[in-house]
């Protein structure tokens, strides 16, 4: 969905997938303006989070929050 959307975009997605804890990291586009790709973050959260809405998933700030702990 973030390729579809972000075409341009690079993320990369790593962390503790056994406990259902992801961290997604967007690296911003070499050519782009820093405020422009901020502006777009935006957007890029609204599609992430209505992706993990749709998993009944959510979204932690926190280290050691998952299904281990919730």
């Amino acid at each position: 969905i973030i390729l579809k959307n972000f075409p341009s975009w690079r993320t990369i997605t790593f962390g503790h997938v056994g406990d259902g804890n992801l961290h997604v990291n967007v690296i911003k586009p070499e050519a782009m303006d820093s405020a422009l790709f901020f502006k777009e973050c935006e957007k890029f959260d609204d599609v992430l989070f209505n992706k993990v809405a749709e998993f009944d998933g959510s979204i932690s700030a926190e280290h050691g929050v998952g299904l281990l702990k919730r």
